[in-house]
């Protein structure tokens, strides 16, 4: 298949039309970001104006984080968009750990209604959103809310890349 039948929605009505789509994994490191990197690449060649957001990064210093180091930076980099880092990625936690055990390493409550505000502003600058989840849509961002959790509250369709190896399902 190329990109083109995969994401081809014309039997979708019009106002049926998804405002984008979230991206999660069975895994870390499974290769979320380089699918949503192609994903903003096609859109961008079809001419439509996609927004990003990675809401929750962790293992990076903000301090000293760069296009190579931050999916955040690269996918804001990738997608040429003048969104601010700040709108992009609101929750930036250094410890390399789920969201829910960074945030209590580093003392540093996360929180969902800002993720979803900041959702709900980029979405207003661009025709569709491109949300890349952190690991899987198990990982708990708080005690009582997973990424499963979120992706129902952005309301968006799911995409899950995966690696291709035996016990993936």
């Amino acid at each position: 298949h190329n990109m083109g039948q995969l994401f081809d929605f014309k039997f979708i009505k019009k106002d049926m039309q998804p405002k984008g789509y979230f991206i999660s994994g069975t895994d870390t490191g499974v290769g979320k970001t380089v699918v949503t990197a192609c994903l903003l690449a096609f859109y961008h060649k079809k001419g439509i104006t996609t927004g990003v957001m990675k809401p929750i990064e962790t293992g990076v210093d903000p301090a000293c984080s760069s296009e190579a180091n931050s999916d955040a930076k690269f996918l804001l980099e990738v997608s040429g968009n003048q969104d601010e880092l700040e709108e992009v990625c609101p929750i930036r936690l250094k410890p390399a750990a789920s969201p829910l055990q960074a945030s209590r390493m580093g003392n540093q409550p996360v929180y969902v209604d800002l993720i979803i505000e900041n959702y709900n502003q980029l979405q207003t600058r661009h025709d569709q959103m491109l949300v890349e989840g952190v690991g899987g849509l198990m990982v708990p961002i708080k005690s009582d809310y997973m990424i499963l959790d979120l992706i129902k509250d952005l309301q968006l369709p799911l995409i899950i890349v995966s690696r291709i190896a035996l016990g993936t399902l």
